[in-house]
């Protein structure tokens, strides 16, 4: 049997845990998710099903059982049923067609009586015999699920077995025992977060925060929750209980994941720095504490002595959790800094073995690849990010660079768009971790110019370059491009919203809504267009309208957006009071915002409180050094609060670096102080 179906072995199937997670209430872990397994091997998959249709159409039994197979890994049980069913009318023995019958449904009355059988006949196979005790577990019986896997696990080298042993131990009233199965599991697959948090359930004190502990190491995303939570806190305990309900608590993770990311991309380097080093004094041994604090050390600006020590650290970090790919990963992304990109890629690969769910490698490692000109390998790890996560907008972005590259505009125009739509900074000119330069706009007119030259009917393209002439303030240029956009595709909803946006800013704010109500009506999910609706209601008049539309805010993180729109047009309104409510609630969302503290520094403005405008702008500016609004505020401020020495050289900074920013009113109170 050739290529597919050896991939989908050598993965063991892949979603036996996850699958036997759900019906058992096993907490959730990236690793083992049987929606990940599924997108990854989705080319395996594929190529497993057309290997087989041959055999399989010819009658031979085998292959009619793996087609089954591969059609449950796809999602169709009913199909998968029909060619197994059909494989054992053929060979009644056949073992693997009865264990795969049988996992459709292992709460079915003769599922337990077809795995002893297959299990007799497939002593070795993991899969097997965890499917017989996860049915004898569903049946309420325990103590013959526990019976089994205490006469099988002592030979397996899987860590599944015996985390299942531990919760057969469990139910059947043996706390002690169950800690044991769920040590083992955990020391054999290290990467299975779940082993940890079960056995720290069981255990008390400071074993307990041992396992709490294993499952940091391995997990990027509970070290970085537990960054949050410790600070958060105030106490490591009290930290690791809180990440303990989360793990079992389903409800509570859309909106702990979504804090994460104010760590993952932070501008507080200092503050994340300082929150690392705290758990690091506390854990100095633990390989996600040093990896977190390398990481936040690596994560300071250019020239600081804090990025050698970050290096240093993150190196140290991957021996230490030498069995975690995620922490060899991130030494990839040191020895990235530092110039070695065949190091860097080496350490991808090699965290990508030990832990293949990692998304982010692949997304980093496709980067790489990129960059050194490997574009069909670079496009199959974005691929295979994003089949894993995909959220993930940063593979987005990339691929999109990637078929840039290639010449594949419209995959290009795609790729960004759907980045767009979950962060709306995204567009052509866009690069990671700073802001847009002159060139950066000279090279996306370039690349428009020569993708609409091949492909002038591509409504994708037309938009982009549209809304690229927008940003460049050259208005004629972006609707001429934007309504041809529009034309040419009336359902391109990005076309149509950055009509609406261009026409807006044309000062023809009704046409506006009618660009923008159709782009909310083709895409309703997309918050950037529901929010730009809003402002061109705003704008045209129906302000009781848009403060509605604005009256519904998403949970947790999503929510600052709206909010820090409401927070804008209320501002417009005269409402500073009403504004500064919203801004603290975007803060409360987004605790790390530049533009969230800039708009707070304008309300507190409107107020006339000085002192706490001055404040809320250096916090932006901290934040954010590039925001020339925010010094704006910071200069008037410094006029305001007596000290007159400090707003000149302010507004001789701005007139420096942003010299069309000063109105002239600005600009004449500016050559008053000089000439005072």
């Amino acid at each position: 049997m050739s290529g597919g179906w050896r991939a989908l072995e050598r993965a063991k199937h892949g979603e036996t845990a996850e699958a036997l997670a759900e019906r058992l209430g096993i907490p959730y872990v990236l690793e083992y998710d049987l929606g990940y397994f599924r997108r990854l091997r989705r080319r395996e998959i594929a190529a497993a099903a057309a290997e087989l249709v041959p055999a399989a159409e010819r009658g031979e039994p085998l292959a009619l059982a793996r087609r089954g197979r591969v059609r449950r890994l796809a999602g169709d049980a009913a199909g998968a049923r029909v060619d197994l069913e059909r494989a054992l009318r053929l060979r009644p023995g056949l073992s693997e067609a009865k264990a795969w019958l049988a996992e459709l449904d292992l709460r079915a009355a003769g599922a337990r009586r077809i795995l002893v059988e297959a299990a007799a006949a497939r002593p070795a196979d993991a899969a097997t015999a965890s499917w017989l005790a996860v049915a004898r577990l569903l049946a309420g019986r325990p103590e013959d699920a526990a019976n089994g896997l205490a006469a099988f696990c002592p030979t397996s080298r899987s860590g599944l077995p015996w985390l299942l042993l531990g919760i057969a131990r469990e139910r059947e009233g043996r706390p002690g025992r169950a800690r044991r199965a769920y040590a083992r599991a955990a020391a054999l697959e290290p990467s299975c977060s779940a082993a940890h948090w079960l056995l720290s359930r069981l255990q008390r004190g400071s074993a307990a925060l041992r396992a709490a502990r294993g499952a940091l190491d391995a997990q990027p995303g509970y070290a970085f929750l537990a960054q949050f939570m410790a600070h958060e806190e105030g106490d490591w305990a009290a930290a690791a209980a809180r990440l303990r309900r989360f793990a079992f608590a389903e409800p509570e993770k859309a909106c702990w994941y979504d804090r994460q990311d104010d760590l993952l991309y932070s501008p507080f380097h200092e503050d994340e720095y300082r929150d690392a080093r705290m758990l690091l004094r506390k854990f100095p041994r633990a390989a996600w504490a040093i990896a977190m604090t390398g990481r936040a050390a690596l994560r300071c600006p250019p020239g600081s002595p804090r990025r050698a020590q970050g290096e240093r650290l993150l190196a140290r970090a991957a021996r230490a959790g030498a069995r975690h790919g995620w922490l060899t990963a991130w030494n990839g992304l040191a020895k990235l800094s530092q110039g070695d990109e065949r190091g860097a890629l080496a350490d991808f690969t090699r965290g990508l073995a030990r832990q293949p769910w990692y998304h982010r490698a692949y997304a980093w490692r496709g980067a790489l690849l990129a960059r050194m000109g490997r574009l069909a390998e670079a496009s199959a790890d974005l691929d295979s990010s994003i089949a894993i996560d995909e959220g993930y907008v940063f593979a987005y972005h990339q691929r999109s660079l990637v078929r840039r590259a290639a010449g594949e505009w419209s995959g290009a125009a795609a790729d960004l768009e759907r980045a767009f739509e979950f962060d709306s900074r995204y567009d052509w000119a866009f690069s990671s971790g700073r802001d847009p330069r002159a060139e950066d706009f000279a090279r996306a007119r370039r690349e428009l110019s020569r993708a609409l030259r091949a492909r002038p009917n591509d409504s994708g393209l037309r938009a982009w370059r549209g809304q690229l002439r927008l940003r460049e303030d050259d208005i004629s240029g972006a609707l001429a491009d934007l309504e041809r956009a529009a034309a040419l595709n009336p359902a391109n909803a990005l076309a149509q919203a950055w009509l609406g946006k261009a026409l807006l800013a044309a000062g023809r704010p009704v046409r506006a809504t009618q660009a923008l109500a159709r782009a909310h009506e083709l895409r309703p999910n997309v918050e950037a267009y529901r929010l730009w609706l809003a402002e061109a209601e705003h704008a045209s008049g129906a302000r009781a309208r848009a403060q509605a539309r604005l009256a519904l805010i998403p949970p947790g993180r999503r929510g600052f957006e709206a909010l820090a729109t409401r927070a804008r047009l209320r501002l417009e309104d005269g409402d500073a009071r009403g504004a500064l409510r919203d801004v603290d609630g975007c803060l409360r969302a987004r605790g790390r915002s530049s533009e969230a503290y800039h708009l707070r520094a304008l309300a507190l403005r409107a107020l006339g409180r000085w002192d706490d405008a001055l404040k809320a702008a250096d916090l932006a500016l901290y934040a954010s050094p590039r925001l020339a609004q925010a010094r704006l505020v910071r200069a008037e401020a410094l006029l305001q609060l007596g000290r007159a020495g400090e707003a000149v050289a302010e507004y001789g900074e701005i007139s420096r670096r942003h010299p069309f920013l000063l109105n002239e009113e600005q600009r004449k109170r500016w050559h008053d102080l000089l000439a005072a």
